[in-house]
């Protein structure tokens, strides 16, 4: 006669209660398993991603340029500026040391070779400019086809 396990007084196994466990971590694999799933990198957080780090690679790109090189152009830039601007606080200067020479020295620059070429040249350039009207006159031509005096309307 075979020996009855359960006759000796060790608990029997209640299979509902299995069951319910193998239920129950079934379900939690599945849960788990949507969880993994979704957490998945798919192609929209993939090429959130790129983009992401796109635009970090140029903000680097933007600062290491606007902190090196543009910083070197630009303090050339400004040392050029101050040369610049000490070179015309020394020409105001020396302009009005020559003002404060009086009405002599006023009267010297002003009738002195550099204030007459000036003159000349402008007095030339507007001879020229008059020439060179295409109408004449205003008080001939007044731009008036009719009339005969002005060679440009003359005809037409």
């Amino acid at each position: 006669m075979t020996a009855d396990p359960f006759a000796s007084g060790t608990p029997r196994r209640s299979w509902p209660g299995i069951t319910a466990g193998l239920l129950l971590f079934a379900a939690a694999g599945a849960a788990f398993w949507k969880t993994w799933q979704g957490a998945k990198p798919d192609e929209s957080a993939a090429t959130s991603r790129a983009a992401a780090r796109r635009i970090a690679e140029v903000r680097y790109a933007i600062d290491s340029f606007l902190y090196g090189e543009a910083k070197l152009i630009l303090d050339a830039a400004e040392q050029k500026d101050m040369a610049a601007v000490q070179q015309a606080l020394d020409s105001l200067r020396a302009c009005f040391k020559t003002c404060g020479e009086g009405v002599d020295g006023f009267a010297d620059a002003l009738t002195g070779w550099g204030m007459r070429s000036k003159i000349i040249y402008r007095k030339t350039v507007e001879t020229v400019g008059a020439k060179t009207s295409t109408h004449g006159p205003p008080s001939r031509c007044g731009k008036n086809p009719a009339s005969t005096s002005c060679p440009t309307h003359a005809g037409s």
